[in-house]
Order: C-alpha cells, then structure tokens, then sequence
C-alpha cells in the first residue's frame, strides 16, 4: 500500500503547496541567526584508492554536498517520518571522505530532515563519521567496482524490509 505522504497524486496542490510552506518556515525559524552555508549544491570529484592493492580506481567518486559552511557539511533530507542516521551511513561517510581529500579536514554533517507528518516537524542530528567508518565506505566502493567490473550485480541494500537486511546480514522475509 502506498504511503499517503508520498502519493503526490491524491494530493491537491494547494495541500502540497502549504506542506512546502510549513516546511521552509520550520527552516527557517530553526536556523535563524545561524551562519548559512558558503555554498550549496558542490560538486566534488575524488580519486579512491583500493586499500586492498594501494592502486587508483578508474573512475573517481563524484557527487554533490547539499550546503558546505565552516566545516559543517549539510545534508537536507525529506521524509515521511525520523529516519535513523544510521539509514544514511554509506552516504555520510562517502561526503567525508570527499571532503577529507579535498581539505584534509574531518566535517561534522548535519543532517537536517524535513518529516512531512500531519504535522511537520525538522529533526536535526550532526555526526562526525569515524576514520574506521570512512575506510569501510571506501573498502565497500572498491569492492563494488570490482563487482561490477566482474559482472556480478549486488542486491540494492536500502534498509527497508524488502529483502536485504544489513542490521542482521539476513535476507528478510517478505
């Protein structure tokens, strides 16, 4: 069944337009006199290194950071309902370690989530991804480059209980 926040189509767009409107003044009011991000949607370009041979990946990892500001990198998220960081942890240590190649620095990320419940709220939560867990995206980047070059394809792992369940390294019934 599909979730009713989600299906933009039974929707009417005056009720889509006031959730939108909720959402950016709970921003707003939250971070209100805060310093804003220098910038906003950079792009990053980085090379991985294989720490299994110590040689370059032919492909550079490439993306783009929400809002980057003062060593805080931001990363918005919208959401039906508190989604645990932890949903988030391939992708927060791929930010780091972009940003680590690029000013050598370790960021703080804040996760900013917008939740579209029947009353919207903004959950914020800032990590600092480990050097352990960086090296884990890294190690988890080489080994599915390897993979694809193999052709062997892996099952998308999303966290959901849909099939694959990386809390318990279990494939989840349906």
């Amino acid at each position: 069944m599909a979730d009713p926040l989600l299906d933009l189509e039974e929707k009417a767009p005056e009720e889509l337009s006031a959730m939108g409107e909720i959402l950016v003044r709970l921003f707003i009011e939250r971070f209100n006199g805060e310093k804003p991000p220098i910038a906003v949607e950079q792009r990053f370009e980085v090379d991985l290194i294989d720490p299994r041979t110590g040689g370059q990946l032919p492909v550079p990892l490439v993306g783009y950071l929400d809002g980057v500001g003062d060593g805080v990198v931001w990363e918005l998220k919208t959401a039906a309902r508190k989604t645990p960081v932890s949903d988030y942890a391939l992708q927060l240590a791929a930010y780091t370690h972009a940003v680590r190649q690029t000013t050598g620095e370790r960021p703080v990320i804040r996760v900013v989530e917008l939740i579209k419940t029947k009353v919207p709220k903004i959950e914020v939560e800032e990590v600092i991804v480990s050097e352990r867990d960086e090296a884990w995206f890294v190690e988890v980047a080489c080994e599915v480059w390897s993979a694809v070059q193999a052709g062997v394809f892996p099952p998308v792992t999303s966290g959901n209980s849909d099939g694959f369940c990386p809390e318990t390294l279990t494939v989840a019934s349906r």
